[in-house]
């Protein structure tokens, strides 16, 4: 078990086999009722300096699962040994406590992962967790998504370690990519046909990278009422499209009815605290909107099912300290800039 929760730290963290190693337990670090989060020091001996693993409160990026997983990992670590300096990462054996180290990973990898859950990659080879793939790999997705200063600030190493370490991709993958080039070149030259036709005939198929960035990111569209949608562009946009065709031609519009989220199937609910105030923004401001019709009932012909959709299917649902952190917010920082003036309301 504590093998598996140091390679899901690798994950989470992009933190590399030395310092997982070396991490000590640390303390839950609550700063005010709407930030809460972990960090530990480590020493990184080669760069001679102080690192901080940060696990931080949870979003879109950050899953609440990622959050649950760490306060587990604590309880666990402190049952097995409760000292102030403890490590992270112990085993117990025949009431002994001992250090996880390499050699644990690799009969973890040889016991348990080839024995009940076999993986094989795109190739057909062997696929094990490996502690610097993981570091290899989060380095990766977070030059794409934040470039590389934020990158360097992730792995505790300088813009130029990234660079030389991190930045060159899969040797066998670069040779094939290159291969396929040269082959693309040499039959466009040979025949003089397009390169689209070469890539057909030489069944080369080819990934853009605005398409590599859709299949990285979720397939989730974020609503002014704080709410997501996972299906945007689909039937129940039509009615959008058909409007907007009076003003623009070959204009696409995602579904943009507020209202309609409420209930829909489609309708997707990220627990993190900016998202949850925006919707208790957004209900606020429907509330308030009362005096700005003609009576009560066309106030609640116009909001009183969303309202109620809102307290009792979705309020209920969330997390009672998300909810608490969203409610101080809100009071302490007012509505959320999208839902600020009750002018943002529109009537029918």
């Amino acid at each position: 078990m504590m093998v598996a929760a140091t390679y899901l730290m690798a994950y989470y963290t992009s933190t590399n086999t030395t310092q997982l190693f070396t991490l000590k337990r640390p303390q839950k670090a609550g700063f005010s009722i709407k930030d809460e989060w972990y960090t530990m020091p480590v020493f990184k001996r080669r760069s001679f300096k102080i690192i901080h693993v940060e696990i931080g409160q949870h979003n879109l990026n950050i899953p609440k699962y990622c959050m649950n997983f760490f306060d587990t990992l604590l309880k666990v670590s402190t049952a097995i040994d409760n000292s102030k300096d403890a490590l992270l990462f112990q085993l117990c054996i025949s009431n002994d406590v001992i250090p996880i180290s390499s050699s644990t990973l690799s009969s973890f990898n040889k016991r348990f992962i080839r024995r009940y859950h076999p993986m094989t990659d795109d190739r057909g080879n062997e696929l094990l967790p490996k502690i610097s793939r993981f570091r290899q790999t989060g380095s990766q997705l977070s030059q794409i998504n934040q470039g590389e200063l934020a990158s360097s600030i992730i792995l505790g190493n300088t813009p130029n370690v990234i660079q030389k370490h991190y930045t060159t991709g899969n040797d066998h993958d670069n040779n094939k990519m290159l291969q396929e080039t040269i082959s693309i070149r040499y039959e466009q030259a040979r025949t003089k046909e397009p390169i689209n036709k070469i890539k057909e005939t030489l069944h080369i198929s080819t990934l853009t990278y605005e398409e590599y960035l859709k299949k990285l990111s979720p397939n989730l569209k974020v609503s002014a009422n704080g709410t997501y949608c996972s299906d945007p562009f689909g039937k129940k946009s039509k009615i959008f499209n058909k409007r907007s065709s009076k003003y623009k031609d070959n204009l696409t519009l995602a579904c943009a009815d507020l209202l309609a989220c409420f209930g829909c199937e489609h309708q997707v609910i990220i627990q993190s605290l900016d998202d949850i105030w925006c919707l208790l923004s957004f209900k606020e401001n429907l509330e308030e909107s009362l005096y700005l019709h003609i009576d009560s009932k066309h106030y609640e012909d116009n909001f009183k099912k969303t309202i109620d959709f809102i307290d009792k299917e979705i309020l209920p649902r969330l997390d009672k300290k998300l909810i608490k952190s969203s409610n101080y917010k809100l009071v302490n920082e007012g509505r959320h800039p999208l839902w600020k003036d009750i002018d943002s309301m529109i009537l029918s």
